[in-house]
């Protein structure tokens, strides 16, 4: 006798052909808002255990944003106080992002920074079409939930509730947008560089920039900033020469990977292209002989079988060794 047997999929994920897809269903009372009744997309992946990961990142940030449409705290309909209770909505939405990564216990893979990128990233280009197109339909809902509560009743033709709509449109881009930016290392808002610059700040603890060789507009090297962290390590006794041992090597490895260039040139692409390619590179490099001497990049372009590859801990570990640097930077800003 044959038995079969299913394998269940995580919670929020469903299966389309080959890949696996994110799937959440919209709260009724926001449906006329989004204009949807569930929201859909592919994880790019058919490993059920990777997809439950990621799967269930997006789904908090969903819901977080499903909740924000929800609220309806502001009210009077001045059309300069409209503007001005949507800014305060967007100060609120982005303190709180900024105390949920302040607060964090460890710090992030890269792997969470680009699957939180990529729904930032979707989202955005959402409602950008949308205001492009003065299309204000996401924000009906929650217009109109403003005005009940002001006591308020006006026609969706009247022109303050289609300012109000668009106010609200844009500071949802607005908000996208910045959260991006946070997700690429570029901020916090108040030590961000000149706008349209699209640099990543760097400001090393004390003295200026040129203490570590850098210039104002491109920082100093990654090389010159990790002999700055270092010694900010060694300083506060944070580590002990085991720890010392553990952590620099690899954040070498990383600058070696994407180039030791100023710290304000470093993109969200170099960070993806490293943890591609560190991805593919052999372990025990050393003791192999026809690795030896080759630098990481060269390893990266050659055909390793995956048995030989870098085990996940280990990539995880580095990506946790460089994020601790990255992070370390941008608090000092360094």
């Amino acid at each position: 006798m044959a038995f079969g047997f299913s394998v269940s999929l995580p919670l929020y994920v469903r299966r389309r052909g080959e890949m696996l897809h994110f799937r959440m269903k919209v709260p009724e009372c926001i449906r006329n808002t989004l204009d949807m009744c569930e929201v859909s997309f592919s994880l790019k992946t058919n490993t059920p255990r990777e997809a439950g990961r990621k799967a269930q990142r997006l789904a908090w940030i969903t819901r977080r944003i499903f909740e924000d449409i929800r609220e309806g705290e502001y009210h009077d309909m001045d059309r300069e106080e409209i503007k001005r209770l949507v800014r305060e909505w967007l100060e609120k939405a982005l303190d709180d992002d900024e105390r949920i990564r302040a607060s964090r216990k460890r710090p992030r893979s890269l792997q969470e920074v680009e699957d939180e990128e990529e729904t930032y990233s979707t989202l955005a280009s959402d409602y950008r079409e949308r205001l492009a197109a003065d299309d204000y339909r996401g924000r009906i809902e929650t217009a109109e939930e403003l005005l009940r509560e002001q006591g308020i009743t006006l026609d969706r033709e009247d022109d303050a509730f289609k300012a109000l709509c668009r106010e609200l449109t844009k500071a949802t881009v607005t908000l996208l947008d910045t959260l991006q930016k946070r997700n690429r290392g570029e901020g916090p808002e108040e030590y961000a560089t000149p706008a349209g610059s699209g640099q990543v700040q760097a400001v090393i603890p004390s003295g200026s920039s040129s203490d570590l060789g850098g210039n104002e507009e491109a920082g100093p090297l990654l090389s010159e900033v990790l002999s700055a962290f270092v010694r900010d390590k060694r300083q506060l006794g944070e580590w002990t020469a085991h720890t010392e041992k553990d952590n620099v090597p690899m954040i070498r490895d990383f600058i070696e990977m994407v180039g030791d260039m100023p710290i304000n040139h470093l993109k969200a692409e170099h960070m993806r292209d490293a943890r591609d390619r560190f991805m593919r590179i052999p372990k025990n490099i050393q003791q192999t002989k026809k690795y030896s001497g080759k630098s990481l990049r060269e390893l990266s372009d050659m055909d390793i079988p995956e048995s030989r590859r870098l085990s996940k801990q280990t990539l995880n570990n580095r990506a946790v060794k460089v994020g601790g640097f990255l992070n370390w930077a941008r608090e000092r800003r360094v």
